[in-house]
């Protein structure tokens, strides 16, 4: 079902970078117990009924092997010159939620940013699954991750994607943080 560089099929997500785009611990979950990543899709993975050590496994393996180690650097070493606030004002600012859902408004071209799903307690937000190195990548040049994506290249600034980021990155379910 799913694509790995260059190779296998793309029924499902391409995860050639799955380990450089999602936290581990969230991976792991994942593995315990899939659902659909989007409202409009009803097809989720199947749920394998890994055990948690096979699950464990299989988020350490894609989170070593399924990596871009060159990827988001520019986050990893300016994050502290990040700011949420204006990241959400750029979010506003650019249309964002044309696209994607953020607290139930918006729209399904792009991936819910604050959806939970009842079934995963540990989380669904985009704070709670993505990596911020992913998100400067991805905010940078989706096109460069992802060929045939339909997400726009904004031209952003550097700051502007270290503030984009951030605020993403601050979209964690409150619920599932005080689980945690």
């Amino acid at each position: 079902c799913h694509k790995i560089r260059d190779s296998g099929d793309l029924l499902a997500a391409d995860l050639t970078y799955e380990g450089s785009r999602v936290n581990r611990e969230w991976l792991y979950h994942y593995m315990q117990n899939p659902y659909s990543m989007r409202r409009m899709i009803t097809i989720a993975m199947p749920n394998f009924h890994f055990s948690e050590a096979e699950s464990r496994l299989l988020a350490d393996y894609m989170s070593y092997v399924f990596v871009d180690s060159e990827l988001g650097g520019n986050w990893t070493r300016s994050h502290d010159k990040a700011d949420a606030d204006r990241g959400q004002r750029l979010f506003d600012a650019k249309g964002c939620i044309a696209c994607h859902q953020l607290h139930g408004t918006g729209c399904d071209v792009g991936p819910s940013l604050t959806t939970q799903v009842p079934e995963f307690p540990q989380g669904t937000w985009v704070g709670d699954k993505l990596r911020g190195e992913w998100i400067y990548a991805w905010l940078k040049d989706p096109q460069a991750l992802l060929p045939d994506t339909i997400e726009p290249n904004l031209q952003l600034t550097d700051q502007e994607i270290l503030d984009l980021t951030a605020f993403l990155l601050s979209l964690k379910n409150p619920e599932s943080q005080k689980a945690q």
